[in-house]
């Protein structure tokens, strides 16, 4: 592996500095960067015109981004093919012990951040997703991301009990799960949210 780090991020992180760590896999000309900020964070592909070219290279596709958020990293949109986020998350992956928290001590927002996308990056090259599916076995919901919390709650607060074939007074919690699926078991009419790639 060829990485290369920015020296000031790594001893300043800790006020607030941007992180940005790149590399690429040996025989490869393609860096993936992952770069972290006060309010967003990404994994891209850079460009190749040398050790300091860490900006996103717009000709190609691989762009994960997310804002940051307390309870981590939330909007998160995948442009990815599944063989350009296989390639992404091998990256990611050897770069993950060099993300400045990721030793433990103290707050690991950052390493956190890292691996959400890590297992973005994995659910993409294997062409998986999330869906929130109903007793009745109705997808009623999809991501390119993992749920949280609040994203779970958001959703199924705007279900209609017709949705998830439940009574009025029942309680839809009860009544759905988040699973984790092959794309092609979405339904064509479901959106999948953060999703910057055609339906399959």
């Amino acid at each position: 592996m060829n990485a290369t780090t920015t020296t000031d991020a790594l001893d300043q992180f800790a006020d607030n500095s941007p992180v940005l760590i790149g590399a690429t896999l040996k025989g490869s000309q393609i860096r993936v960067v992952f770069h972290h900020d006060e309010e967003m964070a990404t994994v891209h592909s850079a460009g190749v015109l040398g050790t300091s070219s860490f900006s996103r290279d717009i000709a190609a596709t691989l762009y994960v981004s997310g804002k940051r958020s307390c309870g981590g990293i939330t909007d998160c949109e995948v442009h990815a093919t599944p063989e350009q986020a296989d390639y992404g998350r091998r990256v990611l992956a050897l770069l993950l012990p060099y993300v400045p928290d990721a030793s433990g001590s103290g707050a690991t927002w950052i390493s956190n951040c890292a691996q959400t996308f890590l297992d973005i990056l994995t659910a993409r090259a294997e062409r998986h997703v999330w869906c929130i599916r109903a007793d009745n076995g109705r997808i009623v919901h999809a991501s390119a991301t993992e749920y949280d919390d609040y994203e779970f709650d958001n959703v199924v607060s705007c279900l209609e009990p017709e949705d998830i074939g439940i009574a009025e007074d029942d309680d839809p919690d009860q009544h759905v799960k988040v699973e984790r699926v092959p794309e092609t078991d979405i339904p064509p009419d479901i959106t999948i949210t953060g999703a910057r790639w055609p339906n399959a």
